[in-house]
């Protein structure tokens, strides 16, 4: 601060305080004039003393947060994904026109609730996972939920909780970003029901499969005795004549085609009976 000394011809500064830019070379000053009169004999007052401060980097910061807080509140604003700022205790303080469409409500009725009221219930009642916040030394943490509009309808989300840290590096509050994803999940959930139907196709025609030749299994088996006996009228009709193993032996010798038609014959017979 630099006291400087005005002159009677300042007088137009008292005896109030005045606040206005005045230029001093290129920077801008703020100044503050204060009255500190010295009265002289008589009652005449001869002068003043004011007091110039320079603020021009603190105007420039203002300006800069100024200029910060519209961008944010712009962003906050038009963004298209649903946001809503919550205090340590997940109590909503502040909720974007996004979070309001995908919510279905008012800002109003949305702030002061807590943001586990937001949840469906039946999420938590079927022992869903917990709400995933950040802890710790965390700084953003992530997870997925369904939530409630204000007609009932639930809304699959993915949530992303970003912490807000004061100047210490403590968390003050939480931004809360909210993506539908009921699409994404419906379209898992179809696939999934497509594959499980697929699934049970595939096991149903393999167990019919194994039904149709265990049937025929036991068809051919129920034929067995049949077959067999089938077989032995060919072997003692066509081949009466041989009684000994000599007489196989003759009639390779004799009858190569006959004999191999007569070991045919006998190994149908074998395989019929070790079935």
């Amino acid at each position: 601060k630099t006291k400087t000394y005005f002159g009677p011809d300042r007088r137009r500064n008292t005896p109030n305080t005045y606040i206005g830019p005045e230029r001093r070379g290129s920077g801008e000053v703020e100044v503050l004039h204060t009255t500190a009169a010295e009265v002289a004999a008589g009652g005449r007052v001869f002068g003043y003393v004011g007091t110039l401060q320079d603020v021009t980097e603190s105007r420039r910061r203002e300006r800069a947060l100024v200029e910060s807080e519209l961008k944010f509140r712009t962003l906050w604003m038009r963004s298209s994904v649903a946001k809503l700022i919550l205090d340590p205790d997940s109590v909503i303080v502040d909720v974007n026109p996004a979070a309001c469409a995908l919510l279905g409500n008012e800002g109003s009725v949305l702030v002061g609730r807590r943001f586990h009221s937001l949840l469906d219930p039946r999420e938590i009642a079927g022992g869903g996972s917990q709400l995933r916040m950040p802890a710790g030394l965390e700084r953003s943490a992530r997870c997925e939920k369904p939530v409630l509009a204000a007609d009932g309808t639930p809304i699959w989300c993915s949530m992303t909780f970003d912490s807000i840290p004061d100047f210490e590096g403590r968390a003050t509050h939480y931004v809360a970003a909210l993506q539908d994803i009921s699409l994404h999940k419906r379209t898992i959930e179809a696939h999934d029901e497509a594959r499980a139907a697929a699934e049970r196709a595939r096991r149903e025609a393999a167990e019919a499969e194994r039904q149709a030749a265990e049937q025929a299994r036991q068809q051919y088996e129920a034929q067995l005795p049949q077959l067999q006996q089938l077989i032995e009228q060919q072997i003692a009709g066509e081949f009466s004549d041989i009684k000994s193993w000599d007489d196989v032996k003759q009639l390779a010798a004799n009858d190569p085609v006959r004999y191999m038609q007569w070991d045919a014959a006998q190994k149908r017979l074998v395989s019929v009976q070790t079935e």
